[in-house]
């Protein structure tokens, strides 16, 4: 089954119901949206979706533990995180990182959008696109040169002992993605922290970005 998925709570209710309406009109009633809970702030849109009967919410609770439980993991043992409080982001221990939670759900393919945004036009050429591919992205991080990235790119070159030039093309934005149900295991998250945390190529990833779901 295909599906699209999103991440909100009430905080962002007005967005959120400007997105369903814009993938209803533009994608069709019959494919399914299911919203990512940011939290349990919630109570506004249990009562809206009521009237969408193509919507739902995610409550796979030990789905969303785990990917709570690996952020946090991975975001503590980061150098910023022994400066000081003042210096943390207002983006601080926040859940934007549980969008993530998509691998796990129920759609066998799905197209992941940030609430805030509107979608305009069929996404039939992500799906197209997940049969020979794993991730799609359509996005600008990759044309982006330093000081502007996400990571630092001179020590994940030291550190892989590939060439920038090889780095660039695999930078990309999470605002908007196609993938598919189970590519990421708890397996492959373990092995994920244990090169993050043991390893501790976290430092890859810039202050700025520090605890951000990018």
């Amino acid at each position: 089954m295909k599906g699209i998925y999103t991440l909100a709570n009430d905080s962002a209710y007005d967005q959120l119901i400007a997105f369903i309406n814009s993938v209803n009109m533009n994608l069709g009633e019959n494919i399914p949206i299911c919203i990512i809970p940011y939290n349990d702030n919630m109570d506004k849109i249990k009562e809206a979706i009521i009237k969408y009967p193509n919507v739902g919410i995610f409550n796979d609770r030990e789905a969303l533990d785990q990917w709570d439980r690996f952020t946090f993991d991975c975001w503590e043992a980061h150098p910023k995180e022994k400066q000081s409080s003042w210096l943390r982001p207002s983006w601080y221990k926040t859940n934007v990182a549980r969008k993530f939670v998509a691998f796990d759900g129920e759609f066998e393919e799905f197209v992941f959008f940030d609430s805030d945004t509107l979608v305009m036009k069929p996404v039939d050429d992500v799906f197209q696109k997940l049969k020979s591919y794993d991730l799609v992205f359509d996005d600008w991080e990759h044309i982006k040169r330093e000081p502007s990235t996400e990571l630092e790119i001179d020590l994940v070159s030291q550190d892989q002992s590939i060439s920038k030039a090889e780095i660039y093309p695999l930078l990309h934005c999470d605002s908007f993605w196609g993938s598919k149900k189970g590519i990421f295991s708890y397996k492959i998250l373990d092995n994920l922290r244990l090169e993050l945390i043991t390893k501790k190529k976290i430092a890859w990833v810039k202050d700025g970005s520090w605890w951000s779901s990018s």
